[in-house]
């Protein structure tokens, strides 16, 4: 694990990174292959033998097979430079279906694994430097009448979970509906909808978002600032509809 002060949404990121390598190594161990045969050779001899900018780095595949995170390497898991090389090894010699299905799951296992995600994206949200994100599920959680914690999350989650579901998919698949994508580097990429129907992307200004395919699938580069934006965006003004379904049924009794 990267070795840095607090990070925001740091159970979320952390869940991702660990259910990754997770999916990685059972893959591997189903197909019983090594290393170097994930990297695309035979042996480590013919993995030596190749030029280092034709391969991707066996330290590194290690790291991330073992969850292990450099700052100076693979920061979030899987290097941002050259991402695409450990994609392509990971798809082809895994046998994963889409750069999706290697970073995310397949709709079924997001859909397993999604309730143990939303329970730590709401812990992290109360603890949230971000005021908005936080005051504004604390006051979901005081206006539940659940008595523990977890219970409350756990019944949230089940009156939303289809709309959550369909929004966190969209969220993966790198989707947005706002007027803009800011990258890490602070570059706007412009969403243009002529028609107010389907947004269009401006190729011109989203070629590479750092590891992420837009309208494909979200990279991990700056994850917590990426979830931080998605909650703020996606998930408040569902909250906000039930913290408003809560003070009128309160208001009834």
């Amino acid at each position: 694990m990267v070795n840095q002060s607090k990070v925001q949404f740091e159970r979320t990121v952390e869940f991702i990174y660990d259910q990754t390598s997770k999916r990685l190594n059972l893959k591997k161990d189903e197909l019983g292959v090594s290393n170097y045969q994930i990297a695309g050779f035979k042996k480590q001899k013919e993995y030596n033998a190749a030029p280092n900018y034709s391969k991707i780095d066996d330290g590194i595949l290690s790291n991330i097979l073992n969850n292990k995170r450099q700052n100076r390497k693979n920061k979030y898991l899987i290097p941002s430079q050259n991402a695409e090389m450990y994609y392509q090894a990971f798809v082809s010699n895994l046998k994963f279906d889409s750069v999706h299905e290697l970073l995310w799951g397949k709709n079924s296992e997001i859909k397993s694994y999604f309730p143990q995600l939303f329970q730590n994206i709401i812990l992290d949200s109360l603890e949230n430097s971000n005021e908005r994100i936080k005051n504004i599920c604390s006051d979901l959680m005081e206006s539940r009448s659940e008595k523990n914690l977890e219970t409350k999350i756990y019944q949230i989650y089940e009156e939303n979970k289809e709309e959550l579901l369909k929004e966190f998919i969209d969220f993966t698949k790198a989707k947005n509906s706002k007027e803009h994508l800011e990258s890490p580097e602070g570059i706007e990429y412009e969403i243009v909808d002529i028609k107010r129907s389907v947004p269009i992307i401006d190729e011109k200004k989203s070629k590479n978002i750092s590891g992420t395919n837009l309208n494909e699938y979200l990279g991990y580069q700056r994850l917590n600032k990426a979830f931080e934006k998605f909650i703020e965006d996606r998930l408040l003004p569902l909250f906000l509809n039930n913290l408003i379904l809560q003070f009128n049924q309160q208001k009834e009794m």
